[in-house]
């Protein structure tokens, strides 16, 4: 099957690098020929172009380039498809209807999210049968992501349209708000005068605690304990550190009582 990337960042590399043994790279596309030459060098298969080089496109394409500026992209990009051809972005928030007309043409339409991140690419390829990937579209789409996604990890889950936004914020708890939490706990660590920050590796003791027994039963601390005083007076603590986040530790207690809670079941 053909396959065409554009943009050239590190989810079109991931791709294009797992995907270039079983499927023809035929374009890489970028607003910067010179760009989706290096990218093709790198690979050493396809042809790099420019947008305005483009005559006509078939297969799959993969539209990976930031959110704002799918729609403008699919845009141009559809000029030159033809029947049959099937778009794909990688937004977890977006849904594949962003490709507003692809359907009263015939062509496949999805979007296809790796729950992973991106921000180290070697890693991304060395955890690659890990991954699990968040699919949403039209049938002709959906079934081409999962050919796809069999070439990955054989990982997926199908995600109806109007429930994206949620599937998406779950990925940004989970991934995003724990950098923050981190940030946070390094910064009390280092004020404690601990000099080898322990903050991480406590992070992956809980994850495989959750892991082995589930994120109900994994939770320990004063929270578990009902140690109210030592609440209370880190509290205070968190308040002198973190004023501006005060609101942040308090909303944390509450939901850690509502996890006790069910753990207990």
């Amino acid at each position: 099957m053909i396959v065409n990337f554009a943009g050239t960042g590190n989810v079109s590399k991931f791709f294009a690098k797992i995907l270039s043994d079983d499927f023809d790279i035929r374009y890489v596309i970028s607003r910067k020929r010179e760009k989706a030459e290096a990218f093709v060098k790198w690979l050493g298969k396809g042809r790099g172009i420019s947008y305005e080089d483009l005559s006509a496109l078939e297969g799959i394409v993969f539209v990976f380039v930031p959110d704002r500026y799918i729609k403008q992209v699919y845009d141009v990009l559809k000029e030159n498809a033809k029947a049959g051809t099937i778009f794909i972005h990688a937004s977890g928030y977006l849904p594949s209807s962003i490709f507003h007309d692809a359907d009263s043409k015939g062509w496949g339409r999805a979007s296809l999210h790796p729950n992973f991140s991106f921000s180290d690419f070697q890693k991304a390829l060395e955890r690659r049968k890990d991954i699990t990937f968040g699919i949403e579209g039209n049938g002709l789409g959906i079934d081409s992501c999962i050919k796809i996604v069999n070439s990955i990890s054989g990982k997926y889950v199908v995600i109806p349209e109007d429930k994206k936004p949620y599937y998406h914020l779950a990925a940004v708890v989970a991934a995003n708000f724990l950098v923050g939490l981190a940030y946070l706990s390094k910064r009390l660590y280092e004020i404690s005068g601990v000099e080898s920050i322990p903050t991480l590796h406590l992070m992956e003791t809980t994850v495989e605690n959750m892991k082995k027994i589930g994120i109900e039963k994994a939770l320990t601390g004063p929270v578990a304990r009902g140690e109210k005083e030592i609440i209370r007076k880190e509290g205070e603590i968190f308040e002198q550190v973190f004023p501006e986040y005060v609101d942040l530790y308090w909303s944390m207690v509450k939901v850690l009582k509502e996890v006790k809670k069910h753990g207990c079941h």
